[in-house]
């Protein structure tokens, strides 16, 4: 009898290992839902090549991948010119550094791995592309005169910082834009007669000084 029982058990243990090692069975060992991690690095001068002290070094979340949205969170470079940001779940920031409460660097960075990171934080040289454009009517090519156009970033490779610029077209369509960076930029031109345009372009990092590019303008009655 007792040895009948013990068939019986082991016959119950077996059953249970087999289910245990199913091909059905998740076997992988998961990290914690919510886990934290590091950010570190330095700031960095292009132009000189040396680290920056006491630069404001910010991230916010753009896109959540685990864990709970969070608010931004800050601190300030060593005497190194070091950083680090604890406390980060794995997702998509905007990482932004300012020198004496000016805005220097801003991009986006992943952290989307199980693991810590180190990051550089470069601050971009002057912008030095220039950016030649015209404007000219679809229906024929004339260039088109007085035009207001406004362009900016979308983009910036660099993570360089460039505020909005205007300028208007003079009688043969052409204007001109100074001191950009390579990176994808929105124009928005507006003309008496003409429909407002919109479009995106990209600037890459073969424009080393001037980049050139047409847009057609419809005409219309401008709203």
């Amino acid at each position: 009898m007792n040895l009948r029982k013990s068939f019986i058990i082991a016959v119950i243990v077996y059953s249970g290992l087999v289910a245990c090692l199913s091909p059905e069975q998740d076997l992988e060992v998961k990290p914690a839902e919510q886990p934290y991690y590091t950010l570190t690095g330095r700031v960095i001068d292009a132009e000189s090549d040396q680290t920056i002290d006491n630069a404001e070094v910010s991230v916010s979340m753009e896109i959540l991948v685990q864990g709970e949205w969070t608010e931004n969170k800050v601190c300030v470079s060593d005497s190194n010119g070091r950083y680090r940001l604890d406390s980060l779940y794995r997702a998509q920031y905007r990482i932004e550094m300012k020198q004496r409460g000016k805005l220097c660097f801003s991009k986006s960075i992943l952290m989307w791995e199980y693991a810590d990171r180190e990051y550089d934080i470069v601050k971009p040289g002057p912008p030095e592309i220039d950016f030649n454009g015209k404007m000219i009517r679809c229906s024929d090519g004339v260039g088109c005169s007085d035009v207001q156009v406004y362009l900016w970033s979308s983009r910036i490779e660099n993570g360089g910082i460039v505020e909005e610029k205007t300028a208007t077209t003079n009688s043969k369509g052409l204007f001109q834009i100074r001191g950009l960076y390579p990176g994808l930029y929105t124009v928005y031109a507006l003309g008496t007669y003409y429909l407002p345009l919109i479009e995106t372009i990209y600037i890459d990092d073969n424009a080393s000084s001037l980049f050139y590019h047409e847009f057609c303008m419809n005409q219309g009655i401008t709203p």
